[in-house]
């Protein structure tokens, strides 16, 4: 009985050790998407759908995806983003596109989930599911800590949205 107790108390504290170095690379990934991909990610956007060239005056008015989300069309005049067709298509894509960064991704079984920017980096409720026939690059493959956009749909069966169109 003894010996048992000291094997099942290792075991315990080998599954808490490995939960915590989890927990840790994962808070490592939240910080280093925060510092590194965020200020990325608006510009990606809008290159992924032939607006790059706005991004410049985007930076240039230091603004990242979440506070572009914000604006209206009378602050992207200010903003010297010029011509209807622009500033038309800059605040539908805002507004019928979401950003995150994938968190994992099985390519043999083309599975995966994306974790939706500014969502709390262990709340696993937030990340959204993603399968291989809705990706839309060529590639048809994802890699963890790349930052991609889609349309969130809603839940087909489990708790998790689920990505549409992800690019």
């Amino acid at each position: 009985p003894g010996k048992e107790s000291a094997t099942r108390l290792r075991r315990r504290a080998a599954h808490q050790t490995l939960e915590k170095a989890r927990y840790m690379a994962t808070l490592e990934d939240a910080v280093r998407f925060d510092r590194e991909l965020r200020p990325r990610a608006l510009p990606a956007l809008l290159g992924d759908f032939g607006l790059g060239h706005l991004a410049h005056k985007l930076q240039a008015a230091d603004l990242d995806l979440p506070s572009a989300k914000l604006l209206q069309k009378h602050d992207l005049v200010e903003l010297g983003i010029h011509g209807d067709s622009d500033r038309e298509a800059f605040l539908e894509l805002l507004k019928t596109r979401d950003v995150g960064v994938v968190v994992w991704y099985r390519e043999d079984r083309g599975i995966g989930f994306v974790r939706p920017l500014g969502t709390d980096f262990d709340d696993g409720l937030s990340n959204v599911f993603v399968a291989r026939a809705d990706i839309v690059r060529g590639a048809k493959s994802l890699r963890s800590g790349v930052f991609v956009s889609y349309v969130a749909d809603a839940a087909d069966g489990g708790p998790n949205a689920v990505a549409r169109d992800l690019r």
